[in-house]
């Protein structure tokens, strides 16, 4: 799949916290491997860019695209990675007593793990 840096870094983030959560509940040890292994894949495409070291700690610009080996199946699991992310986020959001400045940063995060969504919906139609 071709999925710029800047929605990989979005993902990354969801898949750390998907395997974090697991861990800490002990759940699904094919899960966990299942994320590691994506994660793996997405370090060595941004690793092996030609742009690698000029975006943000390390990676390539995040407009830059990586080309990652992703199947149907992994790309649904992306997705509702992301998907839970999204879910997380809103829930903060629905706290009265969340810092107005907290505020401002989670409804951030949601959308750009909004505009994620849809990159990655778009690399499943393609």
């Amino acid at each position: 799949m071709q999925i710029s840096v800047g929605s990989w870094l979005i993902i990354d983030a969801a898949l750390d916290n998907a395997i974090a959560v697991a861990l800490q509940s002990d759940g699904d040890d094919a899960m966990v491997a299942h994320a590691r292994a994506l994660r793996e894949r997405g370090w060595a495409a941004g690793e092996a860019h030609a742009q690698h070291d000029e975006g943000p700690v390390g990676w390539p610009p995040r407009s830059a695209s990586l080309d990652i080996e992703a199947t149907a199946a992994d790309l649904d699991f992306l997705r509702a990675q992301v998907d839970a992310a999204i879910e997380v986020t809103e829930g903060l959001l629905d706290d009265d007593r969340l810092h107005p400045q907290a505020r401002a940063e989670q409804e951030l995060s949601r959308a750009l793990a909004e505009r994620t969504r849809e990159e990655l919906a778009a690399v499943a139609r393609a």
